[in-house]
């Protein structure tokens, strides 16, 4: 995968664990930061781990698993 700079991830590490579409997605939508729970729960789900999350809405604990989802069928259908 290419990396695609987007200030939506805190770390490095993070920002190109993700699928580059993805990345270019949400700042087209100015999504430009992740919230707390996103920056928690986002690099646990792209390793496949399970989460159990609990916050207030409107946190974003959606785009915290629709993220992951996305990049994972972005990938799959690379490789395909």
């Amino acid at each position: 995968l290419t990396t695609f700079s987007s200030p939506f991830l805190s770390s490095d590490n993070q920002q190109s664990s993700i699928h580059p579409i993805l990345l270019q997605s949400l700042s087209k939508q100015k999504f430009n930061k992740a919230t707390p729970i996103q920056a928690h729960a986002i690099p646990l789900l792209l390793q496949n781990h399970d989460v159990m999350a609990s916050a207030v809405t409107g946190s974003g604990k959606t785009l915290m698993f629709v993220i992951p989802m996305i990049h994972k069928l972005l990938s799959t259908a690379e490789q395909q």
